[in-house]
């Protein structure tokens, strides 16, 4: 009660005193005055301390505006130092595990020359001798290890594309694709033509543009895709094929194989480019057709022997390979996918010896099943086919613009004219294909 009582004692007599001095003021003329110069005095000094103090931050302003600017320049000049320093270490140490790479390279291309294990669940055919015991350790290791991860194929898709612009042919080959990687990775490289020569090849009469084709582009969704012009120099083997097999040609059918042989070749050297653009190399490079629909699943990758390039059919004991698709572990590829280049490394004691020549072009140029199999045994590459043979079936176009898959030639007709008479509507409707 009495802190209370001391409170209110406070705050009156204050109250008091400021009623007091206001009376005084408004009272007293001399004090109203004297008040006046006061407040006057206190605002010129005030306007002086303003002035004084803008003019101190600004001083100060300048002096972090310096400082600030060098310790920027400082900063910039160590980050260039320290990013020199680190692209030397990085190329340092790229070169390193590029020479690395090479080496390893070089020591499998000079392993590979051997004869690798023969596989337990693939017909086998090879011409080589037996292996060293190192060599089939390394194998097992390489074989291993493509098993341990996830195995990275490149799909090279070559040939004509005859109606494999059709949505039936290309929805059929994505799913296989996607079958046969797995839980992998699948990169498709399309290097695709037309008709070379309607002399020889009578279908297909009209020439399909990239537009035609970009629906199966946005389908498949290719890692790279071009369409190789209607005539080329390099496509013309005449001359060649005269010079190293006689001018009258009539040991095989040099001619009219040479653009396919060549397609192979050009869609693998479209692969390393695309290696080098990625920076690795694929694992196995498996080589496709855009006019052919596979009326059985084609076979996923892990479940192939790594060791040995495989075909879906072998025939005539050996012989002969069956073109439509084949799987190439990637140190095998080269060769493979290479065939066309037995028309220019035909060993000079052939040329002087005729019939070593004439053997030569008789069993290189019959036929592409023949030649790549006579590729095989010449870089003494092992192969073998599936199992059971993949079905296939090619999808033409007549004269009049109508596609139909061509089931003349396949063994199981039954399967195929179902599948022909559910292609059947499309192929009757479509324009696609038509002549204008």
């Amino acid at each position: 009660m009495s802190s209370f009582r001391n409170t209110f004692v406070f705050f009156f007599s204050v109250f008091i005193i400021g009623v007091f001095l206001l009376f005084s003021v408004r009272y007293n003329p001399e004090l109203s005055v004297r008040s006046t110069e006061v407040g006057s005095k206190l605002k010129l000094i005030g306007d002086r301390n303003s002035s004084e103090l803008l003019l101190r931050l600004q001083e100060i302003k300048s002096l972090l505006e310096t400082r600030l600017d060098v310790v920027a320049n400082t900063v910039l000049s160590r980050l260039d130092d320290f990013e020199e320093r680190l692209d030397s270490q990085i190329g340092s140490r790229l070169g390193n595990l590029e020479k690395k790479l090479d080496n390893d390279l070089l020591k499998r291309k000079r392993m590979s020359t051997n004869e690798k294990p023969k596989p337990e669940s693939i017909e086998r055919t090879s011409s080589s001798s037996t292996n060293s015991t190192y060599d089939i350790h390394f194998q097992k290791i390489i074989a291993a290890q493509l098993k341990a991860r996830k195995p990275r194929v490149a799909f090279c898709m070559s040939g004509a594309i005859r109606a494999g612009a059709s949505p039936f042919v290309y929805e059929n080959i994505k799913t296989n694709i996607d079958h046969a990687v797995g839980n992998g990775t699948a990169y498709l490289i399309m290097v695709v033509k037309n008709e070379r020569d309607e002399r020889l090849l009578k279908y297909s009469r009209k020439r399909l543009t990239e537009d035609d084709l970009k629906p199966a582009v946005d389908h498949l969704k290719p890692l790279y895709w071009r369409i190789l012009p209607d005539t080329s120099d390099e496509l013309n083997p005449r001359d060649l094929i005269n010079k190293a097999c006689g001018r009258s040609n009539k040991y095989g059918m040099a001619e009219q194989i040479w653009p396919q042989l060549f397609g192979w070749k050009q869609c693998y050297e479209e692969v390393e480019r695309q290696e080098f653009e990625l920076g690795f190399k694929f694992d196995w490079v498996v080589r496709i057709r855009p006019d052919v629909v596979y009326l059985s699943p084609i076979y996923a990758i892990q479940s192939l022997d790594p060791n040995l390039v495989t075909f879906s059919g072998i025939f005539n004991n050996g012989s002969a390979v069956s073109d439509k698709i084949w799987y190439a572990p990637r140190r095998y590829a080269e060769a493979v996918f290479s065939t066309v280049d037995r028309y220019f490394h035909i060993p000079k004691h052939e040329w002087k010896d005729t019939k070593a020549l004439t053997e030569a072009c008789k069993e290189s140029h019959l036929n592409p099943e023949m030649a790549l199999a006579s590729r095989m045994k010449s870089k003494k590459i092992p192969y073998g086919a599936t199992n059971e043979k993949i079905l296939t079936v090619i999808v033409r176009v007549r004269s009049d613009g109508v596609c139909f898959p061509d089931c003349m030639r396949i063994s199981r007709r039954r399967i195929c004219d179902e599948f022909a008479a559910k292609a059947e509507p499309y192929c009757n409707s479509t324009d696609l294909y038509r002549p204008k």
